[in-house]
């Protein structure tokens, strides 16, 4: 007899709640929980790829998340957490590639567009990267150079300096 999906939800939100708890051990653990017939749904390998990233274990990550695209492909945010991976170990291009697929799935994905920056300045494509951040921005705040939990992410990723903001740039 297999799971209901009343249950399957809960385990699917246990796994969601130990993820923004930072516990990523819990999180794995619950995986390991699931029957096989959940293992055939993308939600399965999305959440273990979010999961085995987080714990920076990007190869293993990739392969869940591979696997979720072979289930369900069209679903933009699985497409940005590939390419964060796959910046992680140092593949700008396909990262990119990964961005832009998200890109063409949803075009306003605020996330997409600010790893595609993160790509592009990788790769040294300084003006397209700043682009990238602006339609990362756009809608965060009337002067989205300003928005700090944008720019501290975009510190720590190394692409601005403490203090700094955006170039103006707003053409392609």
């Amino acid at each position: 007899m297999g799971i209901s999906d009343v249950a399957l939800d809960h385990l699917y939100d246990g796994v969601a709640c130990r993820l923004a708890a930072q516990d990523y051990g819990g999180a794995l653990a619950l995986l390991d929980t699931f029957p096989t017939e959940a293992r055939a749904e993308y939600a399965f390998w999305y959440l273990q790829g979010e999961v085995l990233a987080n714990q920076g274990q990007y190869d293993q990550a990739l392969d869940s998340l591979d696997r979720a695209l072979a289930l369900h492909g069209n679903m933009a945010d699985i497409w940005v957490a590939k390419a964060v991976c796959l910046l992680h170990l140092s593949q700008p291009q396909s990262a990119l590639r990964c961005c832009e697929h998200a890109l063409k799935l949803q075009p306003h994905h605020a996330q997409a567009w600010l790893f595609h920056g993160v790509a592009s300045h990788r790769l040294g494509h300084y003006h397209q990267a700043y682009t990238s951040y602006r339609h990362a921005l756009r809608g965060q705040s009337p002067r989205p150079q300003h928005h700090p939990k944008w720019l501290v992410y975009l510190q720590q990723w190394g692409i601005l300096s403490k203090g700094s903001s955006l170039p103006d740039v707003d053409h392609f």
